[in-house]
């Protein structure tokens, strides 16, 4: 069965990639503890895999991009199931440092290939220009992903083990992400002041002011996340979305990578005072923001 409503398709995308971030991007917040006591090294080595895997998905996004632009999205993305399914196999089957970097890089080439860019690719291939909508409706669905792979990742973990729960997400990826992508058919600004605004509230006024920096972190965080998807194509137009999609995405993913260690040397050195670091690279993006202006095929693509 394929679907060919717009909704039923965004519905099975939002689905799909909540079930992604959840098993990869997500995962080492719950399980790299347990992970690292029974494989014998410390947690920080855990997420340096985590941040290999991150530059593996930086380095493959461009030619993801381009596979969707070729054969569509459906393929890919079916293709990334069976990819997170055997790196969470791998992962859980782990017994030393190699086989867990290993495991970590097939995790990678899945989340280079299979998170948001992918999806948002593939709807620019179904639906040119008008696709601004739907890429809105499955972020707003997969920002779900920490809020249902957390709980379920610490409740796998304590039923069955942090092996068990690898081999749990890898099941989900089998029998429940690729059918759901079979179905699928073949082929802004304010944003980033929201984390300086609230890192400046936070160190001004201190912990009265710390669920006004979560709110303020997390809202500008989902919004740039839908702004990832909706601006290349405002400015670009939706000719070759997927692989300029791609090649932009390896900057964010190296940044992704490298952001936990040298914002932990931060905290390490500064304290708190390492917000003013992110704050201000939040700042000088929203004045590279400002100077943005859509190209003639963005320009053309929002007018109509």
């Amino acid at each position: 069965m394929r679907l060919s409503r717009r909704t039923g398709i965004v519905a099975v995308l939002g689905a799909t990639q909540t079930l992604a971030w959840a098993s990869s991007y997500y995962l080492p917040a719950m399980l790299a503890a347990p992970m690292a006591r029974d494989l014998g090294v410390a947690t920080s080595t855990v997420f340096a895999a985590f941040s290999f895997a991150l530059l593996v998905s930086a380095l493959l996004g461009p030619g993801a991009g381009r596979a969707i632009d070729r054969w569509g999205g459906r393929p890919v993305l079916m293709a990334t199931n069976l990819v997170f399914a055997l790196g969470l196999a791998w992962l859980g089957s782990a017994r030393g440092p190699a086989g867990l970097f290993s495991a970590w890089a097939v995790l990678g080439i899945g989340m280079g290939s299979g998170l948001y860019e992918a999806a948002f690719a593939s709807l620019v291939r179904l639906y040119g220009r008008e696709s601004r909508g739907a890429i809105s409706g499955i972020t707003l669905i997969a920002g779900f992903a920490s809020t249902v792979g957390w709980p379920l990742s610490s409740f796998l973990e304590l039923q069955v083990g942090w092996r068990g729960a690898c081999y749990a997400w890898a099941g989900l990826h089998l029998f429940l992400a690729l059918p759901l992508n079979a179905m699928l058919p073949s082929a802004a600004r304010l944003a980033a002041l929201a984390h300086p605004a609230g890192a400046a509230l936070l160190l001004a006024l201190g912990a009265p002011l710390a669920s006004a920096f979560v709110i303020l972190h997390g809202a500008g965080n989902g919004i740039l996340t839908i702004a990832k998807g909706t601006l290349p194509l405002a400015l670009f137009g939706p000719q070759g979305y997927g692989a300029r999609q791609g090649l932009l995405m390896v900057p964010a993913r190296i940044a992704q990578a490298l952001a936990p260690w040298l914002f932990g040397l931060g905290l390490d050195r500064w304290g708190a005072g390492a917000l003013w670091i992110s704050a201000g690279l939040g700042a000088v993006a929203f004045a590279a923001l400002l100077a943005l202006r859509p190209g003639k095929a963005g320009a053309a693509a929002a007018a109509s």
